[in-house]
């Protein structure tokens, strides 16, 4: 129990925003109880409740669940889990049915309104308790399974689809067909806290898919050396900031851990400002010249450019970018100013799947990621 509560408390003092409270029969340890018991010792992190349908008679849970979103301050979210309650063995298809209608009836008592159903697994005719009619509110439910009945059941009864680490292209089918399988029940699924964010961003959106654009930040000591700060993000669509930046003299390395695009052209000397680059970076005055940026040629060579008018002009050849690693190398660098706190180093990465190494934090800062809205249809 000790041990649970250290966990819980631990990941509040670090930033986590949402912790799971499993459930599990052989354990012993009941999870309402030890959420009642830890949400008073807490004050920020959501509590994900795992909540076995099938333990209860749901007037019962509603009223667990509406006391413990009291005592939580409203930071109570549920995992509904569809295993077999101890001591019975039921099918697939029909532990999901009866997780189906246990959140139809729960979802009703909770919002403060009467049940009244008749399922397979499930009958109520009831009044929703008083605590939740005087406070009432829809619960975020989570849900995971990849079977054709425990999709059918997300798809008609939870919020949040969880789902297990896969390549983008099976993810991103296995959401397509959530996606039309909830259409037909007239609701949405969120899939993660980050793409459930730009959703909210504008209320025509119904779905969305999210590059994501790597950022390193430098904290320059000016005409001598470069050093890193391994924090904070910003840029276009998604920047995920890490650790990684390691400088020698006036010789830089930034190592993203992550491959990069090769599939732009290489551009010459003089091009325009709206052309595509592979490496690009925020603004510094080198030489007593403002305006300059490091970029990429798309053949593999870093350089200084500079900006005047329309066209990036290039000042000199300055190091080199290895797509296939991530690693670029600067030979010595001096700048005399940079625009903002720190210069920032952007990559776009070759895969949809960022990976990080032992102890490199990526990090997200939802005030610095722009959202761009393109119409696919009438």
């Amino acid at each position: 129990m000790d041990h649970c509560r250290d966990i819980v408390l631990r990941a509040e003092a670090n930033g986590f925003d949402n912790v799971l409270l499993p459930s599990g029969y052989a354990l012993g340890m009941d999870a309402t109880a030890f959420a009642a018991a830890i949400a008073v010792e807490t004050s920020r992190i959501k509590l994900l409740l795992a909540v076995r349908l099938g333990e209860l008679v749901v007037p019962q849970l509603a009223r667990q669940i509406a006391t413990l979103q009291q005592i939580a301050g409203g930071r109570l979210v549920i995992n509904a889990i569809s295993s077999d309650v101890p001591g019975e063995t039921l099918s697939s298809e029909a532990r999901y049915q009866r997780t189906t209608e246990s959140l139809a009836v729960l979802r009703a008592l909770l919002c403060g309104e009467r049940a009244d159903f008749d399922g397979a697994y499930v009958t109520a005719h009831v009044d929703a308790p008083r605590i939740a009619v005087d406070h009432p509110h829809n619960p975020v439910v989570y849900f995971g399974g990849l079977s054709e009945a425990a999709r059918q059941c997300a798809a008609e009864s939870c919020d949040v689809y969880l789902m297990w680490p896969d390549r983008t292209e099976r993810m991103r089918a296995v959401i397509r067909e959530m996606d039309d399988r909830a259409a037909a029940f007239g609701r949405t699924l969120r899939y993660s806290r980050f793409i459930r964010d730009i959703d909210a961003a504008e209320t025509s959106i119904i779905s969305n898919e999210t590059e994501v654009e790597l950022v390193k930040y430098l904290t320059p000591v000016l005409s001598t050396t470069v050093t890193s700060t391994p924090t904070s993000t910003s840029g276009s669509l998604v920047s995920l900031a890490t650790s990684g930046v390691v400088s020698s003299g006036q010789n830089v390395t930034i190592d993203f851990k992550n491959p990069l695009r090769n599939d732009v052209p290489g551009k010459g000397a003089e091009h325009l400002i709206g052309d595509i680059h592979i490496v690009s970076s925020s603004t510094f005055t080198y030489n007593g010249l403002a305006n300059c940026r490091l970029e990429d040629n798309g053949d593999g060579i870093m350089r200084i450019i500079n900006t005047s008018g329309t066209q990036h002009r290039t000042i000199l050849d300055i190091g080199t970018v290895d797509y296939d690693t991530g690693i670029i190398r600067i030979d010595n660098f001096n700048i005399t100013n940079y625009t903002g706190t720190s210069l920032k180093v952007y990559a776009k990465p070759r895969n949809l799947d960022i990976t990080s190494s032992q102890n490199v934090i990526l990090n997200i800062l939802e005030n610095d990621v722009d959202v761009t809205i393109e119409q696919i249809r009438e």
